[in-house]
């Protein structure tokens, strides 16, 4: 389950700041290649079984859904395509099973700031 997230984040951060630097090159805004960072760095916190990784996760997402709701409003389909991964990823890392290590126990914080702010951002992309 652990390779999954850590795929699912590399899947997502990669883009994020690939994408987000060469539309920074073409006078964007930066958020993209900020979070693109912020996800890495939140999936090199994840190998590592580091406390703050899901938590700097959690930030992300309340950051990028107040930033989904500026650039977008109530409005469904954007909220969707800018929430969507996130929170699928998001959920994948709150369950326990992706934050276990080898003997079974659960080294490192808790997946409910992660899982709150998930539920958060899919609730609000799915009224939206």
């Amino acid at each position: 389950m652990r390779a999954i997230t850590l795929v699912l984040l590399a899947i997502l951060g990669l883009p994020l700041t690939f994408g987000g630097a060469y539309l920074l090159a073409l006078g964007g805004s930066p958020f993209y290649l900020l979070s693109g960072i912020a996800v890495l760095v939140a999936g090199f916190g994840f190998i590592k079984r580091a406390r703050w990784a899901l938590p700097l996760y959690a930030v992300w997402m309340l950051v990028l859904l107040v930033w989904s709701l500026w650039e977008s409003g109530l409005h469904w389909w954007p909220l969707a395509t800018r929430l969507g991964l996130p929170a699928i990823i998001g959920f994948v890392m709150a369950l326990p099973a992706s934050r276990r290590d080898a003997n079974g126990s659960l080294p490192f914080t808790s997946g409910l700031p992660v899982l709150a702010t998930s539920i958060l951002s899919a609730v609000i992309a799915f009224i939206g």
